[in-house]
């Protein structure tokens, strides 16, 4: 089994290899890097230390979102040009899930991503032993925390995700006086990981969840800000938020 892993969905892109019976290989861009400009340099150079060719790969596991929106489309069009080229078939990753992964995780304890979706959103989801308990989606931040109280099987909770950046305070004050406990990420397992997809890839790739790359597409979960601007009629307006 040879895989390559492609994240771009957050601030860090990055790739990863795997080899059957060797360590995963992660190369990581410079943090808030454009992904255009350095995730085929990584791919390449990944590839090279691996010592192999494109074609010999059985599989390309790509992240498809939530998350940037550009990302999101860097990526998979990245890894559809790549399967297309190479007739190697392609992985899909939900972007959330792959946070079961960022570390080990303690037993009773549910990994909640929340990615900042701008707006006052999120893209969030719950899971407790890698089981979903609250669905992957676009939330209200408030509508989200009113989720997880009324989730009876969430006792103690992690968050991941740069959003915790964004509602911190909130979730503190929300879930602060209630007897779920909850904790954050720090470093760099806050954010999305090449190395984390991998092993949903290798996952995915032995139970035979492998696709053509026509069938690949984007995960946004909500339009783009700007096309819902444009709906709404207020594209050309100031956004002071």
């Amino acid at each position: 089994m040879k895989l390559l892993t492609i994240e771009t969905t957050g601030k860090l892109a990055g790739t990863a290899y795997y080899e059957a019976g060797h360590e995963i290989i992660e190369r990581k861009g410079p943090m808030g890097e454009n992904h255009l400009i350095s995730l085929m340099p990584m791919i390449k150079e990944i590839l090279m230390e691996a010592d192999i060719c494109l074609s010999d790969l059985d599989g390309i596991g790509v992240s498809t979102g939530p998350g940037s929106y550009t990302g999101i489309r860097i990526g998979v069009s990245t890894a559809r040009a790549l399967s297309q080229v190479s007739k190697v078939p392609l992985i899909e990753i939900p972007t959330l899930y792959t946070f079961n992964y960022n570390e080990e995780q303690k037993k009773g304890v549910a990994v909640c991503p929340i990615l900042d979706a701008r707006r006052d959103q999120l893209y969030g989801a719950c899971y407790l032993n890698r089981e979903e308990t609250i669905k992957p989606g676009a939330y209200n931040i408030n509508e989200f925390l009113k989720m997880m109280k009324e989730e009876p099987s969430l006792k103690t909770v992690k968050f991941y995700g740069d959003g915790i950046f964004r509602f911190e305070n909130i979730i503190k004050t929300e879930l602060g006086e209630t007897p779920l406990k909850f904790s954050f990420a720090q470093g760099e397992m806050v954010y999305q990981s090449p190395k984390s997809c991998m092993y949903v890839a290798k996952d995915k790739y032995e139970k035979g969840e492998v696709k053509n790359y026509e069938d690949v597409l984007p995960r946004y979960y909500r339009i783009a800000e700007a096309q819902q601007r444009l709906q709404e009629g207020t594209l050309g307006r100031k956004n002071r938020c």
